[in-house]
């Protein structure tokens, strides 16, 4: 079963050292200052960085599209967003993020 970690979390987690057997994380260059990069660098993960077409994330043959909640609803007015869904498809796994703030 796999964990699903909570990175805005103040609690710091042990790290973990590199497995051999890690698959490797593909991050779009426009990625680079995002908390989920900065976060699997911390936890020693295998990543690297490239511009991607499609796509923020890639791990194996599963695409990833992050959006904020404002760039998701920018994305539906300017019609990028139906764009964008239509090109992930090209992979067998997809996935659409939208990552909303919390405003506590």
């Amino acid at each position: 079963m796999k964990e699903i970690f909570d990175i805005f979390s103040k609690e710091k987690e042990t790290a973990n050292p590199k497995s051999e057997n890690q698959t490797e994380i593909t991050i779009d260059t426009r990625e680079k200052q995002s908390l989920i990069a900065s976060y699997l660098i911390e936890k020693h993960q295998s990543i690297k960085f490239e511009k991607l077409d499609i796509a923020d994330y890639l791990i194996g043959n599963t695409a990833i599209e992050r959006k904020t909640f404002s760039d998701f609803i920018s994305s539906m007015i300017n019609k990028r967003l139906f764009q964008q869904l239509n090109e992930i498809k090209k992979y067998p796994k997809h996935i659409l993020i939208i990552e909303i703030q919390n405003q506590a």
